[in-house]
C-alpha cells in the first residue's frame, strides 16, 4: 500500500521526436493506431512503462504534439506527476511548446526534465547556444530550475543520463493518497474477444479491486469488474495513481466515452453548475469576457460551458478571478480539481483554474461583496475544510480532539458543522466510541479489511479465521495513522456495512459464510493427522516428525494450515506456538488435575509430570496453557484449580 504510484508525461510541439524518444527509453512502442505508424506523428495519447535501474517501474503517458490534436493531449496529460518537456534542439522552443507549458503550469504540475532531442545532428556549440536561450525563456517560470538534457534517441547519447534524473524526481514525487473514493477518467474504451469491454485511464484517487461494484459517470450505469492490468501485468487491485485497464462486466462499448468516469458507486454526482478559480496565462492569445462560451478541459473530459465572471467583466492576460460556469454536459469534478479553459473558436488554450465547489445550490449575483466573500473563504477552506483536513490527517477524532485541531472558540460550533458533514454523507460517526471519520476513509477500511481477509485466506487455505491482531497491524501500516487502535477498529467492524461482510468472532474476523472446502484427499489427510495426536497422547509429535511421517503434505506451511483446520475444528488445541495436544487428551489433563486437587489443594509441576507420565518440557507448557485458559492459577511453584468441568 505504500508503494509509489507514479506517472511521468511527455510535452512538446509536434515531431520534436517524444514517441521516438519514449521508445528508446521503454523500448515500448506508444503510436498504436496504424494511421500514426504511416504518417510519423501521435493523432491520441499512447502508454508505455518504464523500468528504472532500482527495479521501481513508472507509467509514461505520450501526448500528441499537433494543435489540432491537443484535446486528445489533455485527455492524458492530467494525471501525470512530472513531465518531460522535450524540445528538437535544431527548431528551439514552437507554438505547441509554449501552449504545452502554460497547459502544465495551470494543471499545477511544477516538477520537470527539458529534454533537447536529435542532439547527433547539430553542433555541440549550437546545443550549448539552445541550452542557454531555454534558460532564459524559462527563467521566471516553475520550470527555471529544471535540469536540460542532451539527448540522441539514434545514438543512445544522454539517455543514461535522462534516466538518471528522472529516477531522482521520482524519488521526490509524494504518494498518492489512497484514501478516497475511486475514481478514474476514462481516455479509450475497446472490446477484446473472450474478455469484453475494457476501459483504461489513469486512477486520480482511491482503490479498485476485482470483483467490486462501479459506476459509470455521468450515465449513472452500473457495472462489476472482472479483471485489473497495470503495466500490461494482471492485479487484484488498483491504487490512486496507477495507469489502469480495467475489464468491465455490464456495460457495452457503445455505452462509455472519453471524458466519463468509472468511480465507486453512490460516491460522486456528475454537476453543470461549478464555482472556480480562473487563471489567464500570460500572454494570452485574446481576453476572456462575461458570459464567454468556451471550452472546459477536466480529467479526459472536453465539454462546452459558459462562464459568468463574478468579479470583474473582463480577464485579460496574467489576470486571475472567482467565477462560476454553467456546463452543456454534465462532469464529475471534486474541489481542488483543475481544469484547462481553451477559448470556443479559434481553439486556443487561453486558461485554467480550480474547482472551489463541484455542486452550488445556486446562480450567484455577479460584484456582490458578499459572494467574493463567501467564495474566497470556501477556497482557503473554511471551518468545514478544516474538520475534513484534521480528520484525514488524523483518521479518526471526536468533538473535543476537533475543538482543538480547529482552534474554533466552542464546541457548539463544531457539532452543528459535524452535523452538516454528517448529512452530506462526508463523514462517518462511530457511536460506541463517540468518535468521526472521514466517510472515504471509512470506505477505504472496509476495502482494506476486505482485501487482507482474502490474502490471508489465499495464504492460509485451511483457515476461516484471520486473527485481529494481524489485521490491525497492516492497517495501521497502510494509513500511517497510529489512532487506529484495537478498540477503535473493534467499534468499526461493528458498523453495519461492516457486518454485511464480516464477521467478529472472538479475537478473529471471517467473511460471513465462508466455509473452507476440502478434497476427499484433504480429509483423508487430516484423519491421519488427528489418529498421529490421538495416539501420541501427552507427547505430540514435533512438526518434523508428522512431516516425516507416512502422511502425504507437501511441506511445512501445508501442515501449519492443516494443524490450525483442526485447531478451529476444535479437533485438536494449540499449546504453543509449535506444540499441538488432541481436544481430548486436553480434556482428559483437565481431569487429571481435578483428581491430584481431590487430594491436596495445590500441586507442583513435578507432580503434575509425575501423574500424566510425561517429560518436564510437555508438563509446563501444558500447564501454562492450563493457566491462560484461568483453568489454574500459579501461586508461587504450586498451582491452584480455578475451573471445574
Amino acid at each position: 500500500m505504500s508503494n509509489r504510484h507514479i506517472i511521468m508525461g511527455t510535452a512538446g510541439h509536434i515531431d520534436h521526436g517524444k514517441t521516438t524518444l519514449i521508445r528508446a527509453l521503454t523500448g515500448k512502442e506508444t503510436d498504436y493506431i496504424k494511421e500514426e505508424k504511416e504518417r510519423g506523428i501521435s493523432i491520441d495519447i499512447g502508454f508505455a512503462p518504464l523500468q528504472l535501474s532500482d527495479g521501481r517501474t513508472i507509467g509514461v503517458i505520450d501526448v500528441p504534439g499537433h494543435e489540432k490534436f491537443i484535446k486528445n493531449m489533455l485527455a492524458g496529460i492530467g494525471g501525470i506527476d512530472f513531465v518531460l518537456l522535450i524540445i528538437d534542439v535544431n527548431e528551439g522552443v514552437m507554438p505547441q511548446t509554449t501552449e504545452h507549458f502554460h497547459i502544465l503550469e495551470l494543471l499545477g504540475i511544477e516538477q520537470g526534465i527539458i529534454v533537447l532531442t536529435k542532439v547527433d545532428i547539430a553542433e555541440p556549440d549550437w546545443v550549448e547556444f539552445v541550452k542557454e536561450d531555454i534558460r532564459e525563456q524559462f527563467a521566471q517560470t516553475i520550470f527555471r530550475n529544471a535540469p536540460i538534457v542532451s539527448v540522441s534517441a539514434v545514438t543512445g547519447a544522454g539517455i543514461d543520463e535522462l534516466k538518471q534524473h528522472i529516477a531522482e524526481i521520482a524519488d521526490t514525487v509524494k504518494t498518492k493518497e489512497a484514501i478516497a473514493s475511486f475514481r478514474l477518467p476514462v481516455d479509450r474504451v475497446f472490446s477484446i474477444a473472450g474478455f469484453g469491454t475494457v476501459v483504461t485511464g489513469t486512477a486520480v484517487s482511491g482503490s479498485i479491486r476485482v470483483g467490486d461494484k462501479i459506476e459509470l459517470l455521468p450515465a449513472g450505469k452500473d457495472a462489476r469488474i472482472r479483471g485489473i492490468q497495470h503495466h500490461s501485468n494482471k492485479t487484484d487491485i488498483g491504487y490512486a495513481g496507477q495507469r489502469l485497464a480495467l475489464n468491465v462486466v455490464g456495460l457495452d462499448v457503445a455505452d462509455i466515452e472519453r471524458g466519463m468516469v468509472i468511480s465507486e458507486t453512490n460516491m460522486y454526482k456528475p454537476t453543470t453548475l461549478i464555482d472556480v478559480r480562473v487563471q489567464m496565462i500570460n500572454p494570452s492569445p485574446r481576453e476572456l469576457q462575461n458570459r464567454a462560451r468556451i471550452r472546459i478541459y477536466t480529467g479526459s473530459s472536453e465539454v462546452f460551458g459558459r462562464i459568468i465572471l463574478l468579479e470583474k467583466d473582463v480577464l485579460e492576460s496574467g489576470e486571475s478571478g472567482l467565477a462560476q460556469i454553467k456546463l452543456e454536459e454534465p462532469i464529475v469534478v471534486e474541489p481542488k480539481d483543475r481544469f484547462i479553459i481553451r477559448f470556443y473558436s479559434p481553439m486556443e488554450t487561453i486558461g485554467g483554474g480550480v474547482v472551489i465547489e463541484p455542486h452550488p445550490t445556486k446562480f450567484y449575483k455577479r460584484l456582490k461583496p458578499e459572494v467574493i466573500k463567501e467564495l474566497e473563504a470556501k477556497e482557503k477552506g473554511g471551518l468545514a475544510e478544516r474538520i475534513l483536513d484534521s480528520l484525514r490527517r488524523l483518521g479518526v477524532a471526536n468533538a473535543k480532539q476537533l475543538v482543538t485541531e480547529t482552534k474554533v472558540s466552542s464546541q457548539v460550533i463544531i457539532d452543528n458543522e459535524l452535523k452538516k458533514l454528517l448529512e452530506n454523507q462526508q463523514i462517518q460517526y462511530i457511536a460506541s466510541v463517540d468518535m468521526y471519520v472521514l466517510r472515504a476513509e471509512f470506505h477505504f477500511l472496509l476495502k482494506t479489511t476486505l482485501s487482507l481477509i482474502e490474502t490471508y485466506y489465499q495464504k492460509n487455505c485451511y483457515t476461516r479465521f484471520v486473527p485481529k491482531g494481524q489485521i490491525h497491524s497492516e492497517i495501521t501500516s497502510a494509513t500511517r495513522k497510529s489512532t487506529y487502535k484495537p478498540k477503535i477498529l473493534e467499534a468499526i467492524w461493528e458498523q453495519p456495512e461492516f457486518k454485511e461482510k464480516i464477521e467478529s468472532i472472538g479475537e478473529s474476523l471471517a467473511f460471513v459464510d465462508y466455509q473452507v472446502e476440502l478434497s476427499e484427499h484433504e480429509r483423508q489427510i487430516l484423519n491421519k493427522i488427528e489418529e498421529l495426536y490421538v495416539a501420541s497422547g501427552v507427547t505430540p509429535p514435533n512438526n518434523q516428525d508428522v512431516l516425516e511421517g507416512n502422511i502425504d503434505i507437501k511441506d511445512h506451511q501445508q501442515l501449519l494450515n492443516l494443524l490450525m483446520y483442526l485447531v478451529e475444528q476444535k479437533r485438536l488445541v494449540l499449546v504453543t506456538d509449535d506444540m499441538f495436544f488432541h481436544a481430548q487428551v486436553i480434556l482428559d489433563l483437565h481431569q487429571t488435575i481435578q483428581k491430584i486437587t481431590q487430594e491436596k489443594e495445590k500441586f507442583t509441576v513435578s507432580e503434575f509430570r509425575d501423574a500424566i507420565g510425561a517429560s518436564r518440557k510437555f508438563a509446563v507448557a501444558l500447564l501454562e496453557y492450563f493457566d491462560r485458559e484461568k483453568i489454574t492459577r500459579r501461586i508461587g511453584d504450586e498451582r491452584l484449580l480455578m475451573k471445574k468441568l
